[in-house]
């Protein structure tokens, strides 16, 4: 008989809170919030297994974590984002517009200086004020792919009474490459998932119950956005919309993808397979020309990577196939889907307080 996914996980520990879930499942749910997202990014791209940029960022996050930085302080964050530059620059693709933008600026920056150790040397208020200045200049249009980097935090803050901690940590990276908008969207997608690895609830009315942690003015605006959402989950699809941000259509087509799926695969069917609504006079028009339309479509890895992170918070990494799981691949170093877990079990092992 096969050994199920998480059993290559530290082996189980006594439970020092009672409202978590027994240690092997919350190890199962955990993995499974990785490997749903990797699954849901390489989906996106459609390139044989092979994960994009969104896995690729990740992935730097979770090494920098393992190798003891908490992505807390200015000089810890630096570190990150030259890891990623120097990803970009070894010839990584699909980054997201919002951190291109950044990068780029960074990049003028760091004018005849062409190593790693040069950007590190940019160090201070001009480099992070350029990096924030860029993020807010994106505006509403800048994309979602922050939101699919949150997976270490929540990894890292999965202690009772860790939410307003994980909103500061998720906010403080997010700024660096996206407006304020898409830092409410990318907390509130954390909250969401660190939920749903405690309790393995992942509807609307779960999410909605983590709105008290967000921002007052967040708040009053996703109430709105999730009633939206609620309002369509039978139909199956949310009315396209331009005064809205693609990280708030991304966060609502997940949402009504996961409703779609009854396990992992089938939810990142549901997202890789979104189709527009159709205007009643011109349907191929509406494809083609909606912002939102033309946002789902650019975001659509990311998309698909946020619908897995949920579904396998809720489902396990039990829950995936196998064959999938053996398919994905990619940066750094054609990585597969053993060294993730080994990943995955270090954080936890480090951020293991609620166990102890």
């Amino acid at each position: 008989m096969e050994m199920p996914i998480a059993a290559s996980l530290s082996a189980p520990k006594a439970s020092g809170a009672s409202h978590f879930p027994a240690r092997e499942v919350l190890l199962d749910r955990a993995l499974g919030v990785v490997l749903g997202g990797v699954l849901g990014d390489a989906l996106g791209r459609d390139d044989g297994g092979r994960w994009g940029a969104n896995t690729s960022m990740t992935i730097s996050m979770l090494q920098s974590m393992v190798e003891g930085s908490d992505l807390s302080t200015d000089g810890e964050r630096r570190m990150l984002v030259s890891r990623w530059i120097g990803w970009y620059r070894r010839g990584g693709q699909g980054v997201d517009a919002s951190t291109l933008a950044v990068f780029d600026r960074l990049a003028e920056l760091a004018s005849g200086r062409t190593s790693n150790s040069g950007l590190r040397d940019l160090t201070g208020k001009p480099w992070f004020d350029a990096m924030r200045t860029m993020s807010e200049f994106m505006g509403p249009s800048g994309s979602s792919g922050s939101i699919a980097r949150v997976t270490p935090f929540v990894l890292a803050y999965l202690d009772p009474g860790a939410e307003s901690a994980l909103v500061e940590a998720v906010t403080e990276l997010t700024g660096l490459t996206h407006p304020k908008t898409v830092g409410e969207a990318a907390s509130l997608w954390a909250l969401a998932v660190r939920h749903a690895i405690i309790t393995g609830e992942a509807d609307t009315a779960a999410v909605r119950a983590q709105l008290e942690y967000l921002p007052e003015d967040g708040q009053h605006a996703w109430e709105e956005y999730i009633d939206e959402t609620e309002q369509h989950l039978r139909d199956l699809s949310i009315p396209l919309r331009s005064d809205i941000g693609r990280a708030h259509v991304a966060v609502q087509h997940a949402l009504v993808s996961l409703s779609r799926g009854f396990d992992v695969q089938s939810t990142l069917q549901a997202a890789a397979n979104w189709q527009p609504p159709s205007h009643a006079h011109n349907p191929a028009a509406t494809a083609r020309t909606h912002p939102a339309a033309i946002a789902l479509r650019s975001d659509k890895a990311s998309v698909a990577a946020i619908a897995g992170q949920l579904a396998g918070a809720k489902y396990g990494a039990s829950s995936i196939p196998t064959e999938q799981i053996a398919e994905l691949h990619g940066f750094p170093n054609d990585m597969r889907a053993d060294d993730l877990k080994r990943l995955v079990d270090d954080i936890l092992e480090r951020y293991d307080r609620w166990y102890q």
